[in-house]
């Protein structure tokens, strides 16, 4: 059997030892358009499920233009619009108890990225360093009291959840392997870095100083391209967080299919 061989399958049966333990399943589709000039556009979704299909922890939209200058650059501008769920919960202050369904938060998200790659022999090498700044807006959600007369909760007001701001750098590390010109696989694993450059709380004015590691991710999967226009990724990949904020979990099996036109 062919070392290219030998190498895909071990990474078929980690994927299949890791999703046994995933937490999130990441459903995603993009689609990208070259113009002249060196030029592109695009659009992309994406869906995320919570310990498999038990409910949905968030799902996003988003657009963007990219453009190379020289083979080995690309930058790159993105806008998304996300929506992700807090599940609620039950308080006791004070002997009283308090109960907080679920509620979704509207998140806008912007970045700016530029990425450099380099090919060694079979294997490419990319770093890319991604801007991306991302605004929660105000909202009320509502709240309410256990009362023991009745044995339920009645309407208790608004919570009030701040508008916020989060500015953070990621620096992405990748390495790709193509065992041959032709072959439909492509192999990949990356590291991730998430730099936290300001945490903004803007109801109470109030910013937190940066973190150099908010969070990390580790992925690894591959590519198959179906054809000369269409491809799909399967990965598993590993997030590390610091922030209670995020709803990434630990453990994610994603799939996303690409189509070019």
């Amino acid at each position: 059997m062919k070392t290219s061989a030998k190498l895909l399958l071990a990474l078929g049966a980690c994927a299949l030892s890791f999703a046994a333990s995933a937490q999130t399943l990441l459903v995603g589709a993009e689609a990208t358009k070259k113009l002249p000039h060196n030029f592109s556009v695009g659009i992309d979704a994406e869906y995320r499920s919570m310990e498999w299909f038990d409910h949905t922890a968030q799902w996003s939209v988003g657009a963007n233009i990219g453009y190379k200058p020289a083979k080995f650059l690309k930058l790159g501008l993105k806008y998304e619009y996300l929506r992700d769920q807090e599940l609620g919960e039950t308080k006791n202050e004070q002997g009283v108890d308090y109960v907080r369904e679920n509620y979704w938060n509207n998140k806008h998200r912007a970045s700016i990225s530029v990425t450099g790659d380099i090919k060694i022999w079979k294997f490419e090498l990319s770093l890319r360093e991604r801007f991306q700044y991302t605004y929660r807006p105000y909202q009320e959600i509502d709240q309410f009291e256990y009362d023991p007369f009745d044995n339920s909760f009645i309407p208790d007001g608004n919570k009030k959840v701040n508008a916020k701001s989060k500015i953070v750098l990621r620096s992405r590390l990748q390495v790709e392997f193509k065992p041959y010109k032709k072959c439909p696989w492509k192999p990949y694993a990356s590291f991730e870095l998430y730099s936290l450059l300001a945490d903004i709380n803007h109801t109470k004015a109030k910013t937190d100083p940066a973190l150099f590691c908010d969070k990390f991710r580790v992925t690894a999967g591959t590519s198959y391209k179906i054809n000369k226009k269409n491809d799909i990724d399967f990965f598993y990949r590993y997030a590390n967080t610091a922030d209670d904020d995020e709803r990434e979990m630990k453990h994610t099996i994603g799939i996303v299919y690409k189509f070019d036109f």
